[in-house]
C-alpha cells in the first residue's frame, strides 16, 4: 500500500465479499429494517455506524456490515472510492 496504512476496519471493508444470498432465515424485509434500525442517526457513513455497532458480535464486523452494505446499496463501494479520489485530487 505505498507508506499507506489504512485501518483494520477499512481494510475488512474494502476485502469482504458480496453476500450471493441472504442469510438463512433473513428476508428481504428484516434486512431492510435491520439496516434502517442499525444505521439510524448516521446518514452520511452508513458502513462505519454499522461496524461500530457490530464491533463485539462479529469478528469481522467490516465484512459483515460492508457485505450487509452491498445488499441495501449496491455501487456503494464505487461511490465511495469516486468520494475518495477525489477529495486525493484536492
Amino acid at each position: 500500500m505505498s507508506g499507506h496504512h489504512a485501518s483494520p476496519q477499512i481494510v475488512s471493508m474494502r476485502y469482504a465479499k458480496k453476500w450471493k444470498k441472504l442469510p438463512k432465515g433473513w428476508t428481504e424485509e428484516s434486512v431492510k429494517k435491520f439496516w434502517e434500525n442499525l444505521i439510524s442517526g448516521a446518514p452520511k457513513h452508513k458502513v462505519t455506524e454499522c461496524i461500530k455497532q457490530m464491533g463485539n458480535k462479529f469478528d469481522n464486523p467490516g465484512a459483515f456490515c460492508g457485505g450487509l452494505a452491498d445488499w441495501m446499496t449496491p455501487g456503494w463501494r464505487a461511490e465511495a472510492a469516486r468520494k475518495q479520489a477525489k477529495k486525493a485530487k484536492e
